[in-house]
Order: structure tokens, then sequence, then C-alpha cells
């Protein structure tokens, strides 16, 4: 697991995110993922080419305009096959983001 390995996920998922709106430019959030799909991750806590992701985060927006803000996050991943092939140990990663939003009229 020291080593870079290549891999794809690909997937179909839905991401609740609250915004806390009344610090000003300064917007804190919480999110919640979950998705469901595919993946080339040859892993034994997996055993599966099907797999499932859930995350869950915080972090904060800072709006630079009305419709532009910087973004930057942290998210606590797990990945595993859901019981659908033996083993299902799966696993868990730290990951920050970090992006800039555009928000539309």
């Amino acid at each position: 697991y020291q080593k870079p390995v290549h891999a794809f996920y690909g997937g179909l998922g839905l991401m609740l995110r609250y915004h806390f709106l009344s610090l000003g430019r300064f917007v804190p959030y919480l999110e919640v993922f979950s998705a469901t799909g595919g993946t080339d991750l040859k892993r034994e806590e997996l055993n599966s080419t099907f797999a499932f992701l859930l995350h869950g985060g915080a972090g904060a927006s800072f709006f630079v305009t009305d419709t532009v803000a910087l973004y930057a996050g942290y998210r606590l991943e797990h990945v595993s096959n859901g019981n659908t092939s033996k083993p299902n140990r799966g696993f868990e990663s730290h990951t920050g983001v970090a992006g800039v939003s555009f928000f539309f009229p």
C-alpha cells in the first residue's frame, strides 16, 4: 500500500451538503455521500469489481464574489464491496479537497 496504483471507479452517487449561511462570505459546510459502481482496483479488501463508496466530511467556502467561491475540506472515505463477495473488509482513506465553485443565477 505504499506504491501508488492507478485505478478507475465509475458509478452513480448522491451527495447531501448543508451550508451554514449566517457567517457572511465565509460558509462552512458538512457533507455526506454515497455511491455504487464499478472499479478496476485489485485489492484483497474488495475482491470484486462492484464497489460502494461512502464518505462524510466538513469544509468551508470563501466567496470572492457573489458567484465564485474557493473551497477546501476534509473527507473520510470508506470503500467496500457491500458484502456482495467474500472477503468484504473494505478500507478507509483520509482525503483533502480544494477547488473553485461557480454559482449561476
